[in-house]
């Protein structure tokens, strides 16, 4: 069985999530302020500075789109 508490699990979970919220805001780049308003741009640059080479490039992709949204 899987334990759903240890680092290594939980990491991934967190890779998973980030991976996923870039793909959603792929599809619609609007989504990336709901995002924002729930994870608050405290998190966001700190997981930017000190998250894994995925989840920084998720959240480099999201801003990206949301970006470009904007243009």
């Amino acid at each position: 069985p899987i334990d759903q508490h240890t680092p290594t699990f939980l990491e991934s979970l967190r890779t998973s999530a980030f991976v996923a919220l870039s793909h959603i805001i792929r599809l619609s780049p609007s989504f990336f302020s709901e995002v924002m308003a729930q994870i608050t741009p405290k998190v966001f640059c700190r997981t930017l500075m000190e998250g894994t080479s995925r989840v920084q490039q998720a959240c480099i992709t999201m801003l990206n789109q949301a970006l470009y949204q904007g243009k």
